[in-house]
């Protein structure tokens, strides 16, 4: 007689929408490498700032809303956008209303985008689709994942990892910081946190672990 609790008849008709997973943390706590990590174990993860900044150089329309709130210096005579520009502009000391004015341009086509390709990667049999995406609870859009994965790490560790990889400043980093959600606010809203101040193989380690289970929860808040 067939065990009814791993019956896999009974685990498809409870489970048969793929998990839909948040991935996130603050700028250098090491989000994107959780989600190549989740990658590289087969699973499906939309990158929500390369999807961003993708809409962006396609979209003539957003082209236009972005010359209109951030001046012709945000478009280079190459037709390109001016990323560090505007980033230099949003993230200027009192300009949080030009952080939101761009986040209010982008993120509607960038929501939509998310929609479709994780629809596509639902029909093609994904079992769990992970976004990556840093600005997701500050966005409001924690009520749409089954689960949330948040990355935290120290504050000079985030910097050091951050100054490795860009010719941001201590200061820039620390205003762009200011934008974003604290850990200990994350550690209280997600659903799993990862502590990423260790070696990069601790990382593997702790997402091997978080990986072992992960995939075989239920379904979740997005059925609510």
């Amino acid at each position: 007689m067939t065990d009814p609790i791993i019956d896999d008849n009974n685990l498809t008709d409870e489970n048969s929408e793929p998990l839909l997973i948040g991935i996130t943390g603050g700028i250098g706590s090491g989000k994107s490498s959780v989600a190549n990590l989740f990658e590289q174990a087969g699973y499906t993860v939309l990158n929500a700032d390369n999807l961003a900044k993708e809409i962006m150089k396609q979209n003539t329309n957003i082209q236009t809303k972005l010359r209109s709130s951030f001046g012709q210096e945000s478009i280079l005579q190459n037709g390109d956008i001016d990323f560090s520009f505007i980033s230099s502009l949003v993230f200027a000391e009192g300009n949080t209303h030009l952080l939101k004015e761009l986040n209010e341009i982008v993120h509607p086509p960038l929501l939509e985008r998310l929609f479709k390709d994780a629809m596509e990667a639902a029909e093609q049999g994904a079992e769990m689709i992970c976004i990556d995406m840093a600005l997701l609870f500050e966005a409001g859009l924690e009520y749409g994942f089954d689960y949330i994965v948040g990355i935290i790490a120290d504050q000079k560790v985030r910097v050091a990892r951050v100054q490795e990889r860009s010719h941001l400043s201590e200061q820039d980093i620390l205003i762009r910081m200011k934008h974003q959600i604290e850990d200990q606010e994350l550690i209280n809203k997600a659903d799993f946190i990862i502590d990423n101040n260790g070696s990069f193989h601790d990382l593997e380690q702790s997402v091997n672990f978080l990986l072992s289970f992960l995939p075989f929860l239920p379904n979740n808040k997005h059925e609510e």
